[in-house]
């Protein structure tokens, strides 16, 4: 993981090398807690059990000359809750060994302590809204990049499209596990839809199988509603079923579509 890293993002493995140096933790360990999902789903591939996950759940509402919103329910480890930071970044422009220049980078991330921005939620100087859902895939790479260096690297995109095409490339790698990206842009003349991004790996390839299912504007109700939690909706790729994901799909359903800013917070 580590060679697939340096290879893809040697940029973002500095962020971690400094975050060793500043923290005084080993980088082993911390690049270790930066392959979690991928042990995680490999512990199931030697169990083969269902599972129930403390994960996250994610509203997009988009109605038409009305509220537009993407609401994300952090519900991970209940020690983050005492720990997690908010990073307000400005990364000017630097060049890798390599010759490639990274551009110019602003962002404001919710954090996890050890952990690379963009593993949770967040938004960039280009009006870019993240925000992400672990996913179940059966499939788990052993030399690709880690799901949450793509989580970082969706904080640099300049539009949903250059986003679709860093989960879809790998970065000429590929992601080691599968993920759901939910973006939308926030910018006054922007793209008005909102993306749900499901990705699973592309077993023995270096690219991505990747699925984008937007959520247009529309008229109160179903079109203009729609959530995500840890299981695959659009992307047809075996995956380990969540009975927490069920539930919450389950009771979505029994309240039905949301119209507003305080069904949003309510349903939440």
């Amino acid at each position: 993981y580590l060679k697939a890293a340096k290879s893809a993002f040697p940029h973002y493995v500095d962020e971690i090398v400094g975050m060793s140096e500043g923290s005084g933790l080993p980088f082993e360990h911390l690049f270790l807690m930066h392959c979690q999902s991928e042990f995680t789903l490999m512990s199931l591939q030697q169990e083969e059990v269902e599972t129930e996950t403390e994960g996250c759940t994610t509203v997009y509402l988009n109605v038409r000359n009305g509220p537009r919103i993407l609401a994300h329910n952090e519900d991970g480890d209940s020690l983050i809750k005492a720990l997690g930071y908010v990073v307000v970044a400005s990364i000017e422009p630097y060049e890798l060994p390599s010759g490639e220049v990274v551009p110019e980078e602003s962002f404001t991330a919710y954090c996890y302590p050890g952990l690379l921005a963009g593993n949770a939620y967040g938004f960039n100087l280009h009006g870019l809204c993240t925000a992400g859902n672990f996913q179940l895939a059966k499939c788990v790479e052993k030399d690709k990049i880690p799901q949450r260096f793509a989580c970082r690297a969706l904080l640099s995109a300049a539009s949903v499209e250059k986003a679709v095409d860093i989960l879809r490339t790998g970065s000429g790698v590929g992601l080691a596990t599968g993920y759901s990206y939910n973006l939308a842009v926030s910018t006054k003349d922007g793209d008005n839809a909102m993306y749900s991004v499901e990705v699973a790996p592309a077993e023995g390839e270096a690219r991505n199988l990747v699925s984008v299912h937007a959520v247009e504007p529309g008229e109160v109700g179903s079109a203009s509603s729609y959530n995500h939690y840890n299981m695959y909706e659009h992307l047809d790729t075996p995956s380990w079923r969540d009975l927490s994901s069920e539930h919450r799909k389950a009771r979505a359903g029994a309240v039905g579509p949301l119209s507003s800013k305080e069904d949003v917070l309510k349903f939440m």
